[in-house]
């Protein structure tokens, strides 16, 4: 029986270190076309953004990947969005993502005139992928983030279901973003609301947010 256990026990660490050596996604670049609308300001902008899997370690948090995002935005673009808040514009951001055996999670969109999405559900997956899963996690939102700074945040997440586009099939994932503190801007309990498109294979296909400000965001691949 002991050797049993031993067995067992030697395949759990040598699958996990099978898994994270071998992660679901490649080590490739994702290029998608991002629409931002805000009505309100009379604001559209449409761009080209890539995200590249380097699969080197994150220089701020080992445990993660890099993630190179790069934005190919115009000056018009930024004239345009100059009253949106934002952190600082730039065209590339060097952040982090998790590809483990039980999760994939990465930081979305934030640099430019994305920094509203720091208050929305990040882009998260949890495996085994199941009809229905439901599953929840917590963010707080630290200072430098403008008038997002010092909120806690609820993300409920989950799969709704799975439908095939161009073929493939994609695991819808329905997720809520909740404001825990009353702040000037909105009211308690103001939410956010994400859809994604995955796939195991080829990652994800679309990130849509409806925004408690009246901005909608499309990420779609190209």
């Amino acid at each position: 029986m002991k050797v049993l256990y031993l067995l067992m026990a030697l395949f759990t660490v040598y699958n996990n270190a099978f898994s994270k050596e071998h992660p679901r996604l490649k080590n490739k670049t994702y290029r998608y076309t991002v629409t931002f609308d805000n009505d309100s300001l009379r604001l559209h902008t449409s761009e080209l953004v890539t995200m590249t899997i380097t699969g080197k370690p994150w220089q701020y948090d080992s445990s993660q990947k890099e993630l190179v995002i790069r934005y190919h935005y115009t000056q018009k673009d930024s004239i345009d969005c100059s009253s949106v808040p934002s952190t600082g514009w730039g065209h590339t951001c060097v952040t982090g993502m998790k590809d483990e055996p039980d999760i994939i999670w990465m930081h979305p969109l934030r640099s430019n005139q994305y920094m509203i999405l720091e208050s929305a559900p990040f882009p998260e997956v949890k495996f085994p992928l199941t009809a229905q899963t439901h599953y929840v996690d917590t963010f707080d939102i630290r200072g430098g983030w403008d008038y997002l700074s010092n909120n806690d945040m609820i993300f409920d997440y989950r799969v709704a279901g799975k439908e095939t586009i161009n073929g493939l099939s994609y695991w819808r994932i329905k997720a809520t973003a909740i404001f825990q503190y009353t702040v000037p801007w909105a009211k308690k309990g103001c939410v956010n609301t994400a859809d994604f498109l995955f796939n195991e294979n080829e990652g994800f296909y679309s990130f849509e947010y409806h925004l408690f400000d009246k901005t909608h965001i499309l990420i779609r691949e190209k």
